[in-house]
């Protein structure tokens, strides 16, 4: 047994406990659970600021327990979904029940425990795989608001001529 190991497991059993307080604290009808994370979350600003606090917390110990970079990455982009999902109204409150970055994370923690190098492979591949996705479409926006400002110049060239 590696040194350490016992107070890691311990690390992710108290990570762990954490998760499912936040997002899996209380059952509900056909198996479905909800926790403090979407509850909390309906309280509008503290409510998101309390819940990202602890999901960063978890990251933060995470990285304590080595987690590479890339599936710390990983996990703030979990949390970067329900972070930005809670600004919509009510699709916002259903991510918070529903996505449970929280539960996401411990299971990245522990996969991590368990084969550090895999984990770190895995979640390099999803983190590049959606910062060129992100790159394409913020590339594509770009283009799109030149053809835009473009078009608005045409137009008022025309306008003006015509007039």
């Amino acid at each position: 047994m590696e040194p350490g190991s016992h107070e890691r497991q311990q690390t992710v059993r108290d990570l762990e406990k954490i998760a499912v307080f936040m997002d899996a604290k209380f059952p509900l009808p056909f198996g479905f659970k909800v926790g403090w994370d979407g509850l909390i979350g309906l309280v509008p600003v503290v409510g998101d600021l309390v819940t990202t606090f602890v999901s960063i917390y978890i990251v933060g110990r995470a990285a304590h327990l080595g987690a590479r970079v890339n599936v710390i990455l990983h996990m703030l982009m979990n949390i970067l979904v329900d972070a930005l999902a809670s600004k919509i109204p009510f699709v916002g409150w259903l991510v918070d029940f529903g996505w449970k970055s929280n539960l996401r994370n411990i299971a990245l923690v522990k996969k991590h425990v368990a084969a550090p190098a895999e984990t770190a492979r895995s979640s390099g591949l999803l983190v590049w795989g959606l910062l060129t996705v992100f790159s394409l479409l913020t590339l594509g926006l770009v283009v799109l608001f030149v053809f835009f400002v473009m078009w608005i110049v045409g137009f008022i060239q025309t306008a003006f001529m015509a007039g």
